[in-house]
């Protein structure tokens, strides 16, 4: 097994689990992990929430899969376009909320340069 394929299941494992999170229990998660007002915020405001859950869900059925039983350059391919996607949102996360800190960034961005490092290795 490569540093390639650890990492892409290290990125599953956890999106797998965050998807979920987000897919079934969105209100909770948020209100753990952000400085969410649950007050202000019925049901259907977390349509967009779930619907990110099962996006990154899917991310993480996709990595599993590319390390489980894909060529090698797919699976340098795959992990390229994770690490560029954990990327993006890390900058976005960053735009759009300056003033929470860097608490919810890390999860994107140890994952980006994770993936990097793997590619560069």
């Amino acid at each position: 097994m490569t540093l390639m394929e650890l990492a892409l299941y290290y990125n599953s494992f956890l999106s797998i689990g965050r998807g979920l999170l987000l897919l079934l229990f969105p209100s909770k998660l948020l209100s753990v992990t952000s400085k969410l007002n649950q007050n202000l915020m019925d049901e259907r405001q977390f349509i967009a929430y779930r619907i990110a859950g099962l996006w990154v869900f899917l991310a993480g059925i996709v990595c599993a899969y590319a390390a489980y039983d894909m060529e090698y350059k797919y699976i340098q391919l795959t992990c390229f376009a994770m690490m560029c996607c954990q990327a993006i949102e890390t900058v976005i996360k960053r735009i759009g909320k300056p003033s929470d800190g860097i608490g919810h960034l890390m999860m994107n961005a140890h994952l980006a340069v994770i993936l990097a490092l793997v590619l560069v290795i």
